[in-house]
């Protein structure tokens, strides 16, 4: 047996009882996640004296050292050294064990380096000017974490030549099996990646999706979850919401909202579109650019119908309540001041004569006029 195996065995005859092995055991877990959490720590102040990369590189290097200090102590401790041999004889790697163990373990420092400075390249990136969201970045992170990780996986393999094609072909088929067993959440994989390329909303609008309508409050790869205006949570798969149609009421920062109010037939229209457009400007939330625009739009059975529109900024469903209902609030008032009824509901009744000129049955004509101001907002309601 080589000589450091014989000396990872010497470790079971110091501690030859279970109490110790598992004192030994425990003390070495503990110790390795204490290293771990004091690196995160040790390395703020080693990147204000040496840097980010050099400090990642330092921290990395300490860590893999004493985790692996950590799992040769336990494999001496519960002598679990001859299994190790007899891997290490099944591949044929006799005496350059040093060697390949020092290059596995230089593979994973960069790896670990790597991915940090990936991590701190996202950040600028977040600082910058650069159209990179919180979602866009997270999903960046974890690609790059994956992509970087199963690779020096692959090149670890590869130095203790281990048979990589049946490895391969093995994950092919598992991946297979995945596939088939996993297809809904795949799919809503792939249409989140679909999300992040393309954009379509961001943390915060508020949109009209799949029957939902609220702002949305996060965007994960698998799912988007959207606060409708009565506080409710509404979870949608990201396939269901590339697979239809996608309003964004805040993609330009503004919203227009129409309203409809009747006036009455002996109004003077020029003089109503004067009064509605004055209220107009009394209201702090709506935009003078674009202007808002007052127009009559149709003959109704009693009135003639006024169409109010106006603009809002930083559309939201609670801004649009109460923009409308104080523009609603403003009209009237200044219908009020300035004379001018809303009609409402009216009925007329008028009689027939017969032959003898006695009044007989009755005939009844309703007329009403429209009921609360209805409203249409973006051309979506």
């Amino acid at each position: 047996m080589p000589d450091p195996f014989w000396a990872l065995d010497s470790l079971a005859k110091v501690f030859p009882t279970m109490e110790q092995r598992v004192l030994v055991t425990s003390l070495a877990v503990v110790g390795a996640v204490l290293v771990a959490l004091g690196l995160r720590r040790v390395r703020d102040h080693l990147e204000e004296w040496i840097g980010g990369l050099w400090a990642d590189l330092v921290t990395s290097s300490v860590l893999v050292v004493a985790l692996a200090a950590g799992s040769v102590v336990i494999v001496g401790v519960w002598e679990q050294t001859t299994i190790v041999e007899e891997l290490l004889v099944d591949a044929n790697v006799g005496s350059t064990v040093a060697p390949r163990l020092v290059v596995s373990l230089a593979v994973v420092v960069v790896v670990q380096v790597t991915v940090r400075f990936v991590r701190r390249l996202l950040d600028r990136l977040q600082e910058s000017s650069a159209p990179l969201d919180r979602h866009q970045r997270e999903v960046t992170y974890r690609l790059s974490q994956v992509g970087l990780w199963g690779l020096a996986v692959l090149v670890v393999l590869g130095i203790w030549e281990f048979d990589l094609g049946g490895l391969l072909i093995g994950a092919g088929v598992l991946g297979l099996v995945i596939g088939m067993a996993a297809r809904q959440t795949l799919r809503a994989l792939l249409a989140g990646f679909v999300l992040m390329l393309s954009q379509p909303f961001e943390v915060g609008d508020w949109i009209a999706v799949a029957g939902a309508e609220g702002t949305v409050r996060d965007i994960s790869i698998v799912d988007t979850r959207i606060e409708t205006p009565d506080g409710e949570y509404v979870i949608l798969p990201n396939d269901e919401v590339t697979a239809t149609k996608i309003v964004n009421r805040s993609a330009t920062g503004q919203l227009r909202i129409e309203i409809e109010v009747g006036v009455d037939y002996e109004t003077e229209l020029d003089r109503a579109i004067d009064v509605v457009a004055d209220a107009l400007e009394e209201v702090e939330d709506v935009l003078r650019t674009p202007a808002p625009v007052v127009d009559a739009k149709r003959f109704d059975e009693s009135a003639i119908v006024l169409g109010v529109r106006f603009w809002i900024s930083n559309p939201s469903p609670r801004g649009r309540w109460r923009t409308r209902t104080e523009v609603v609030g403003t009209i009237k008032d200044a219908f009020d001041d300035a004379g001018i009824s809303v009609p409402f509901p009216q009925r007329t009744v008028s009689t027939r004569q017969d032959e003898a000129g006695l009044d007989v049955g009755g005939e009844e004509t309703a007329s009403r006029s429209p009921s609360t101001p209805t409203s249409t907002d973006g051309g979506e309601e």
